[in-house]
């Protein structure tokens, strides 16, 4: 199950792209109502529930954070991105949840995932030696969403 506590409900939309699919369940759901939403879910035998949240920090991002088992922080290898990252820190701090980062949009061997690796490995955050394709093959996949090829 996906749950879209996002306003901009990102997910939903996805979902709503791959009309003839029909997994996985998408809900859209206000962040106040993730607890309510995760027992029900449980109670239908539901094993995994991933919350798609707002892409900043927010009013709701402790609740969300606390409501979870595992919180993922995507991180592109830019500035911007990594000065945002201690924001998504604290709130997992203040949850005292574990969180992993996953570094996405990586240009293929570009010297900036190195140093994004680095600067990431300083916080007291655990993470994998992974990436995510560059925006290249990212547009390649967007552009089967929106052909509802996915």
């Amino acid at each position: 199950m996906l749950v879209d506590t996002d306003p901009q409900q990102s997910a939903t939309a996805w979902k709503g792209a791959r009309q003839a699919v029909d997994e996985p369940l998408v809900l859209p759901v206000a962040a106040e109502r993730i607890g309510e939403v995760q027992d029900a879910a449980r109670g239908d035998g539901t094993s995994l529930c991933v919350i798609d949240s707002a892409p900043h920090a927010g009013a709701d991002s402790t609740r969300l954070a606390r409501a979870a088992d595992l919180v993922v922080i995507p991180c592109r290898p830019d500035a911007i991105d990594l000065a945002a990252v201690a924001a998504a820190v604290a709130i997992v701090q203040a949850a005292q949840v574990p969180a992993v980062f996953v570094l996405s949009s990586c240009p293929p061997r570009a010297p900036e995932i190195e140093e994004t690796r680095a600067a990431l490995s300083a916080l007291p955050i655990r993470w994998r030696r992974a990436s995510l394709p560059s925006p290249g093959i990212r547009t390649r996949i967007r552009n089967r969403t929106r052909c509802h090829r996915v």
